[in-house]
């Protein structure tokens, strides 16, 4: 029998393993299909805080899970509703102050960095992922039967991470990349938030320059370097901060955070929120969380609007910008009314 620590071991391999069976002669090893629910399993492992992958890159288990619902009967959260209710109620709600819903669930990067998850991928081939589109898949079709405008960016990865120029995802970071920020901003403003008068570049400078993070994934020690292009005002040099009377909204998770808040969020003036800032003309207003995008950006939003009545009253576009995993995966989806 093998020894407990070299079947730790061997468990690794497993989903390398499963992508190689079955090939003879000529057929190329890469050909083989890959056995989807066993390499999600390993996610089921407790208290694992991370799945590694193919040349150290790292996926959050809890994606690995969500995306294990494509192959199983999806079940509202614990604790919660089904998210297609709550998420209708929240665009009818906001339709009836004249405010438009644009839902933006940002993809798994166990699915759209497949490639760096298990051997026999190409990048950005998502044919080899198909299984897997449904996990989020059936909450989308039915949010868009419903009316609700979901701008699901998951063929723009693929094509992105096809073309090798950025790996759109952070290798040790759950969050995706700056460059994938600025690429986000640009495909939302062009189809679907509507920029009011010309914008005028005068105001913005965009410096192109290395970051070196450690991701919220990554060993002790451990770094990463990416390419950002921060957005800074012309006049000082200075980053853009949220204006509260803009016509646009962005509100979610830490995806609205990371690049742009300093700190744990890697570095300021180069995430979504700062690139919408550069596409729209004028900073949008911010409500965003470093937890559960789900419910709490809603409770955010609710206390925001009761304190300041007028806050609402100005929005034209609500942008919700959330991790994919969190319609099977979040502490539950509650109703939070609008005040």
């Amino acid at each position: 029998m093998f020894p407990w620590y070299s079947l730790q071991k061997l468990r690794k391999f497993i989903p390398g393993i499963v992508a190689l069976i079955g090939t003879v002669g000529s057929t190329p090893l890469a050909a083989a299909p890959i056995d989807w629910p066993v390499v999600l399993k390993q996610a089921e492992e407790p208290g694992l805080r991370r799945v590694e992958g193919q040349d150290k890159w790292y996926f959050l288990p809890s994606d690995l899970r969500h995306l294990t619902t494509s192959f199983k009967e999806a079940q509202p959260p614990a604790g919660g509703q089904d998210p297609v209710s709550i998420v209708v109620e929240f665009h009818k709600a906001l339709k009836e102050r004249g405010i438009h819903l644009v839902l933006l669930p940002v993809p798994e990067k166990p699915r759209v960095r497949a490639d760096r998850l298990v051997a026999g991928i190409e990048a950005g081939d998502s044919t080899k992922t198909k299984e897997l589109d449904r996990a989020s898949g059936r909450f989308i079709s039915s949010l868009r039967e419903a009316g609700v405008d979901v701008f699901d960016p998951s063929p723009l990865f693929q094509k992105w991470v096809a073309e090798g120029n950025d790996p759109v995802y952070c290798r040790s970071d759950t969050h995706y990349t700056p460059l994938t920020c600025e690429g986000l901003a640009k495909a939302l403003t062009e189809k679907h938030v509507k920029i009011s008068g010309p914008v005028d570049d005068k105001q913005f400078k965009i410096e192109e320059s290395a970051l070196t993070i450690k991701g919220d994934l990554a060993d002790e020690g451990e770094s990463e370097k990416l390419t950002m292009r921060t957005v800074k005002k012309a006049a000082d040099g200075s980053t853009f901060s949220p204006d509260d009377a803009s016509p646009v909204l962005l509100m979610g998770d830490s995806h609205c955070l990371v690049f742009h808040s300093g700190g744990d969020m890697h570095t300021e003036g180069a995430g979504l929120f700062d690139h919408l800032t550069a596409q729209l003309g004028n900073p949008p207003a911010l409500i965003a969380v470093r937890g559960s995008g789900s419910t709490s950006a809603r409770v955010a939003l609710y206390r925001k609007a009761k304190r300041s009545p007028e806050f609402l009253k100005t929005k034209k576009t609500v942008i919700w910008c959330f991790a994919a995993r969190e319609f099977t995966q979040s502490e539950g989806w509650k109703k939070i009314p609008l005040p």
